[in-house]
């Protein structure tokens, strides 16, 4: 679902850009497609940095042990 809805908003920002036929207008009507992909990009690091620091494997820790101790889970077994 995340491929088809990124080839469709990529598609749709570039051929709405396009000023002129779409063989002429096509080359410099993708900049903006590509500004996307480059802030996708930059947001997919950003999480990926932020969800590998020290805090995020404590945080991580600590729900996990909560789980564990999860009045539910001693029902269940």
């Amino acid at each position: 679902v995340g491929n088809s809805m990124g080839v469709a908003v990529i598609g749709a920002t570039t051929t709405a850009a396009v000023a002129g036929s779409l063989h002429d207008g096509l080359a410099s009507a993708s900049h903006t497609g590509w500004w996307i992909i480059v802030g996708c990009g930059v947001t997919v690091l950003a999480l990926g940095l932020a969800s590998t620091t020290r805090w995020a494997h404590e945080t991580a820790a600590r729900t996990a042990a909560g789980l564990i101790d999860h009045p539910l889970r001693r029902v269940a077994a």
